[in-house]
This record gives C-alpha cells, sequence and structure tokens, in this order.
C-alpha cells in the first residue's frame, strides 16, 4: 500500500494513512495533539527536491507535481512521490494530497544490478587491456622471431632463405611486366687470405663491415643479403642495368677507398645479371650472376662484369665499366 497524507498551506498533516506513519519512521502518538510537517518537508528537506518541495510545488502551479526518486534522511528509504493539489469549492487551493510509493528494494536492486554492470565492464576493461598487451607482446616476440627467422646472425643483413623468397617474387612480377629485376652477386676477393692471416675473428669482423657497406650504398627499395660464407647478394629494380650498375659501382669503390685507407683487409668483386634480358628463372639469374662473378675474379678481381656485356658467346671477358673508371688494379 502506498503511503498517503494531506497537508495544508503550511506543510503540516492534517490526515495520514498506517503506510504513511510506517514509511515515515514517526511513532503515532508523534502525531496527536499537534501539527506535524509533511514527510516532504521534513523527511527529504526542501534541497531533496530540485525545484524545491514537491508539495509547494503543487500547490503553487495548481497542477499534479512529480518526483520520481528521493532518499529519506530519517529512514533509508527512496521513494517515488506525487502530490496533487487539493482547492476547496471556490477554486482556492489550501493544501495538497502527497502520495509516496516505496521502491527501495527496487532501487536497491537496480543499484545492485549496476555495480554488477559496472564491476563487469572493469573486468572486460581489465582483460581486454591483459589481452592487448599480451597480443602486442606476442607480437613483438613474433615480430622478433619473423626478423632472426630472415636475418643473417653474424652481420645483419637478410639471410638465403628470406633472399630466395624474394628473387622468386621480383623475377615472377618482372615476367609480368614489372619492373626489371637485376642480381648483383659479391665475394670478397682473397677472403681465405684474411682468415688465415688475421683470424677468423678478423675475418668475421670484416664480414660485418663489408655488410655495412651493402646496406649504406643500396637504396630503400634494395635487398641485401649473405649468400654463403663471403659471398653476398643484392636485388636491384628499375627500368634498366644502370640502376644496378650504380650501386654495385658505389660498392666497389667504396672498398677500394677503404682498402687505401688502410681501414679494409680486401677488395671485393661482383656480376650481375638481368631478368627479363639475361634470365627468366630465378636459377637462372643466379647462375648466370655467378658466371659474370668467376670471370670477373678471373680476370683480376676487383672490378665488377654484367653477363651480358662481359662474356661473349666465345667466352672473352669485356669489362662492363672501362678499368680507367673502376681504378682496376
Amino acid at each position: 500500500m502506498d503511503a498517503v497524507a494531506v497537508v495544508d498551506r503550511d506543510l503540516n498533516v492534517v490526515y495520514k494513512n498506517p503506510a504513511y506513519v510506517h514509511i515515515t519512521g514517526w511513532r503515532a502518538r508523534e502525531f496527536e495533539g499537534a501539527k506535524v510537517p509533511g514527510m516532504c518537508h521534513a523527511q527529504f528537506g526542501m534541497e531533496s527536491c530540485e525545484d524545491g518541495c514537491v508539495a509547494v510545488r503543487a500547490m503553487d502551479s495548481g497542477k499534479p507535481t512529480r518526483v520520481d526518486e528521493v532518499r529519506a534522511t530519517r529512514k533509508d528509504l527512496r521513494v517515488h512521490i506525487v502530490a496533487m493539489p487539493l482547492t476547496d469549492p471556490d477554486g482556492t487551493v489550501w493544501g495538497a494530497l502527497e502520495q509516496y510509493r516505496d521502491v527501495t528494494a527496487e532501487s536497491n536492486m537496480q543499484e545492485q544490478y549496476r555495480r554488477m554492470l559496472d564491476h563487469e565492464r572493469a573486468q572486460r576493461e581489465a582483460l581486454a587491456q591483459e589481452l592487448a598487451n599480451t597480443t602486442a607482446s606476442s607480437k613483438e616476440a613474433l615480430d622478433r622471431e619473423r626478423l632472426l627467422s630472415q636475418t643473417d646472425g653474424l652481420t645483419g643483413v637478410f639471410n638465403r632463405r628470406y633472399f630466395d623468397a624474394r628473387i622468386a617474387e621480383r623475377v615472377a612480377a618482372a615476367l609480368e611486366g614489372g619492373p626489371m629485376v637485376a642480381l648483383i652477386l659479391f665475394d670478397l676477393d682473397h677472403f681465405k687470405n684474411v682468415n688465415d692471416t688475421y683470424g677468423h675473428a678478423q675475418g668475421d669482423v670484416t664480414l660485418r663491415e663489408f655488410a655495412h657497406v651493402l646496406r649504406v650504398s643500396a637504396r630503400d627499395e634494395d635487398i641485401v643479403a649473405r649468400f654463403g660464407g663471403e659471398e653476398f647478394c643484392m636485388l636491384i629494380g628499375g627500368k634498366s642495368i644502370d640502376a644496378a650498375l650504380t650501386v654495385a659501382s658505389r660498392v666497389v669503390e667504396r672498398v677500394r677507398a677503404r682498402v687505401a685507407e688502410g681501414t679494409f683487409l680486401t677488395t671485393t668483386s661482383g656480376g650481375i645479371s638481368i631478368c627479363p634480358g639475361d634470365a627468366t628463372t630465378p636459377d637462372q639469374l643466379l647462375q648466370l650472376a655467378d658466371k659474370a662473378l668467376y670471370v670477373a675474379k678471373r680476370t683480376g678481381r676487383n672490378r665488377i662484369l654484367t653477363f651480358a656485356e662481359g662474356i661473349s658467346a666465345a667466352g672473352d671477358v669485356v669489362p662492363s665499366i672501362p678499368p680507367t673508371s673502376r681504378g682496376e688494379h
């Protein structure tokens, strides 16, 4: 049963039902022999209604007024309040009928539900953050693992497995009308002498230094890899062989300069083949670049030869760049 009371203009209770006595928390005798302020005024306080006491608002406006929920101060209750103005036969408003519905249990249940939702939301956010952190850590670990699987451990350039995958892709693209691909094979001249004379530790240093020369000589889109031992390779894209010749010459000149300065222990030789033009498969591209490299080493080392220009059908060797411009020894 809802609590009901009638208050006059001074907000004194002139009628109340038993539910009203119960909900106020007052004893029945407190209502006897004296005027008692209505619950909205005494229990909740004027400040509990945003726009003032609901009964006063009803009497002043002459219209029913509702407050969805307020909390009692004397008893820990939450109630909905509706106040309706009461008038004399001449239409004068003399009081108000107040109806109070106890929604404490419902409100507590809703609050518990909200707390449960907030807790679940916080748990989901924490799980999402943990998953994001785990995913990021896993991604970093996978990236590190992928990088390690693609990289030569000694020199830091790509390894043979990564190179084999990329050369296959670029040859296929070139044959389908994409950019021409050039392969440069490099080999360090007399590298065995470096190991025999200075030791394998110094040989490793030389390999790392040469890999660095390759990296700084290459363009962003070029691929630098260690082919095996003291052999390295580069995949160069472009419209003609000129880009490959430029990069290869840059490598040879930088190595020569360091040898002259005494900061590097040996020179390098290289062979170039292109697709399409020389070869139509990755294996052919490798074989022809290797043949050009072999001829470059056989004819004096410290030079770069292309397959097309460096080897004639009869096997004669013709340097692709004049000795004077390459500073051949």
